[in-house]
C-alpha cells in the first residue's frame, strides 16, 4: 500500500512534467512557423 501511494503521489509531477515538455515543444514549433512565415512574406 506504501509503495502505491508513493506512485500516485507522483503522477501528478508526471502529468505536469509531461504538459510542460508538450508546450514546449509546441512553442519551438511555433516559433519556427513564425520565421518561416517572416521568410515567405
Amino acid at each position: 500500500m506504501i509503495i502505491f501511494s508513493a506512485k500516485v503521489n507522483q503522477f501528478p509531477i508526471l502529468g505536469v512534467k509531461v504538459i510542460f515538455l508538450i508546450s514546449s515543444i509546441n512553442g519551438v514549433l511555433i516559433d519556427k512557423l513564425k520565421i518561416g512565415a517572416k521568410i515567405v512574406h
